[in-house]
């Protein structure tokens, strides 16, 4: 499947049998967590990651599902669309919704908190040049701290890199 040598599940030991122990095992290692075993610091530190976002206490599980749907879909990271596009379907999300917020990303069904946490980080990936410093305070002014918005970003510009490994390493 992949272009380097990678550590499928049932042949994983160690620090990465630990690292895919992130996710149950009803839900399976991801593609994306596999790749990265070829190098396994790598996927220790993205499990780390995964925790991290997992115990957040200021990002929902929505809004970070919304911020990796709406780059991976910008970057035309297929399988990252349909596997947070799935998450966000489980939580009462349709096809049409996620296409409209894909389209304008202020339809998202979050509060205005997390709106407007989601559209800095849109802006930031779409359009970094635009920023300015009110962007910045005024998600500050709603109460996130700036690691709440450093890990926003944080996961919008992951699914950047991952996007360019994955299409570069996965063989056709």
């Amino acid at each position: 499947m992949f272009r380097l040598q990678t550590i499928a599940p049932e042949q994983a030991t160690g620090d990465v049998a630990q690292a895919y122990k992130v996710f149950p095992p009803q839900i399976g290692v991801p593609a994306p967590l596999q790749m990265l075993s070829a190098s396994p610091a790598l996927v220790s530190l993205q499990a780390g990651f995964i925790k991290h976002f997992l115990a957040h206490p200021k990002l929902s599980f929505q809004l970070q599902a919304l911020i990796r749907y709406l780059s991976a879909a910008d970057q035309g990271y297929a399988f990252c669309v349909g596997l947070n596009g799935n998450l966000l379907k489980s939580v009462g999300l349709s096809d049409v919704d996620l296409e409209a917020i894909h389209d304008d990303p202020s339809q998202a069904p979050l509060d205005g908190k997390e709106k407007a946490l989601l559209l800095l980080t849109q802006k930031a990936l779409r359009t970094p040049e635009a920023l300015g410093d009110a962007d910045f305070d005024g998600v500050r002014a709603l109460g996130f701290s700036d690691a709440d918005i450093m890990d926003a970003l944080w996961i919008g510009a992951g699914m950047k890199s991952m996007s360019c490994l994955f299409q570069a390493l996965v063989k056709p």
